[in-house]
């Protein structure tokens, strides 16, 4: 006699649930906090405290979030580069979705209300060389170049020969 097979007890697939609506406190600091500002986020039971910082950046406009020390001090860079926007946090990293942080940010851009950020001081590493010597020697020296890398530098020099007038005082 053949025996039947047993049903498995089907499981039954729970939803996500959603999330709580994110809630934005932008608050500018004092200007003499070099164009610092305050930025709360609150979701549900959970807040977070952060100094907002304009970064230059050869593309997109890029910001720093930097929790506050007595939330533990985490930063975070921020670039918006329409749908090619980036966060570095945890989640963001992970699952490639608009973590809270650049959802925040995206809803302050949509309202006008996030800064400009500062232009780069050079427009290549040949010209920061020139202008800036010793910026640049310093900058070798805590970030040297990899043994036997392709000395992008050296060619860069070699095709970019502009006037010292470019360089800023």
């Amino acid at each position: 006699m053949a025996s039947m097979p047993k049903k498995s007890a089907s499981r039954k697939v729970s939803k996500p649930r959603p999330k709580p609506p994110l809630e934005i406190c932008f608050t500018p600091v004092p200007a003499s906090q070099n164009d610092c500002y305050v930025l709360d986020l609150l979701r549900g039971d959970e807040a977070a405290t952060y100094w907002l910082r304009p970064l230059p950046s050869d593309f997109g406009r890029a910001y720093r979030l930097t929790k506050f020390l007595h939330q533990d001090g985490e930063s975070y860079d921020l670039l918006l580069d329409g749908p090619r926007s980036t966060c570095e946090c945890l989640g963001h990293l992970r699952w490639q979705t608009p973590c809270k942080h650049l959802q925040a940010l995206l809803q302050l851009d949509a309202a006008g209300r996030l800064p400009t950020p500062p232009r780069p001081l050079y427009r290549s590493t040949a010209e920061f060389a020139r202008c800036d010597p010793e910026g640049y020697e310093a900058m070798l020296r805590e970030y040297p170049p990899l043994p036997g890398s392709y000395d992008e530098d050296a060619e860069e020099e070699r095709r970019y020969a502009g006037p010292e007038e470019d360089c800023q005082e």
